[in-house]
């Protein structure tokens, strides 16, 4: 018998009494308070009081200030608890009334005693895994894994033919080719920014596969329509690059920096293009090339008054070397550009740059 302790745990619990005389922490207390005198015990429990007292206002403090603070969060948290108790108690109410009708005659019978509640708790992987199909197709579409977005796509088709009565099914599949939708144009954004020729290859394969591309009436229908969205993404890049020159820049910088773009981009698209697509498309090509040497023109007609007889030269030797590696992909423009540019003098600047050309070519080799 330990009359100290009996003695201050008099007015707790039984229970609450028995932890504490287990507490290793409240036996060295004890054993600490048997070893003072009458006088230092005094002063211990006045510590103790005071202590107690303060740690007291300091958690009403904090309770106060939390409860303040957090009052809004609380009152959601209530209010979100008692929705979802309504919301459990009907849904309840209608897996009671489930299990009372036939299981859908989609879904292979397993006996007369089957209710929906347990057939569903059975499959819940399997229907989560359907329910998460248009999520995880977004996924794919954002993160740019573009054929496993395609494979998801198509999971959603085969389920939706293999279960045409299930409406959950049909939703999903739905919701999974909105999300389609946004990959088309995902696809069609990249032709449009710097890219290179393999990830050029795989575009326009989803492409294929994809609406309205695949709902063509033939394959030579598709690459037409192929073709001609390769070349329209390609020009926007190479506007896109023609833009950033500055226009403040003198005229012959201008033509200069323009001219090599030109060169640079165009002859890469049709090189590209020739690589990618094996059948033939040498008219949307040139559709291609006619584009960009009509805008090529119009800047030679802005551009040229503003040059003198020096710079003229050198900007006509340019477009002759850039016509000259344009015709390595059959894409030649020098008699194209003389009927488009409407400078007088432009033929005979157009020979002149051809003959220098020439002599330069003939001096290095």
């Amino acid at each position: 018998m330990d009359l100290l302790f009996d003695t201050l745990t008099q007015d707790l619990l039984p229970s609450e009494a028995a932890v504490i005389k287990n507490d290793p922490a409240a036996a060295t207390y004890l054993e600490t308070l048997r070893h003072l005198s009458a006088g230092d015990a005094g002063d211990e429990f006045d510590k103790e009081t005071q202590y107690l007292e303060t740690s007291y206002d300091n958690n009403v403090k904090t309770l106060a200030t939390l409860a303040e603070g957090g009052h809004r969060q609380f009152l959601s948290a209530a209010k979100n608890l008692s929705g979802f108790e309504k919301e459990y108690k009907a849904f309840s109410a209608s897996s009671n009334k489930a299990a009372e009708l036939k299981i859908d005659a989609e879904i292979p019978a397993q006996g007369n005693q089957r209710d929906t509640p347990a057939l569903l708790l059975r499959n819940i992987d399997k229907v989560s895994e359907i329910l998460e199909l248009p999520t995880l197709t977004r996924a794919c579409v954002t993160n740019g894994l573009y054929s496993e977005a395609l494979d998801i796509v198509g999971h959603a088709k085969l389920l939706s033919s293999r279960y045409p009565n299930i409406k959950i099914i049909q939703i999903v599949l739905n919701e999974v080719l909105s999300v389609q939708s946004l990959l088309v144009n995902e696809l069609l954004a990249q032709l449009t920014k710097t890219v290179k020729l393999p990830q050029i290859i795989k575009t326009i394969s989803y492409l294929k596969r994809l609406p309205p591309f695949s709902e063509l009436g033939s394959s030579a229908e598709t690459n037409r329509a192929l073709h001609q969205v390769f070349f329209a993404a390609r020009i926007a890049y190479i506007k896109s690059q023609l833009a950033d020159i500055p226009h403040k820049d003198a005229s012959d910088k201008y033509l200069k920096r323009y001219i090599e773009i030109v060169r640079e981009h165009a002859f890469a698209t049709i090189t590209n293009f020739r690589l990618t697509f094996t059948d033939s498309g040498n008219e949307t090509a040139g559709e291609f090339l006619r584009c960009i040497i009509t805008q090529l023109s119009e800047q030679l007609d802005e551009h040229l008054p503003n040059l003198n007889e020096t710079q003229t030269a050198n900007i006509w030797l340019q477009l002759a070397y850039c016509s000259q590696s344009m015709g390595r992909v059959g894409g030649e423009f020098g008699q194209v550009l003389m009927g488009l540019v409407k400078n007088e003098n432009a033929e005979k600047e157009w020979q002149s740059a051809v003959e220098k050309q020439k002599e330069i070519s003939i001096s290095i080799a």
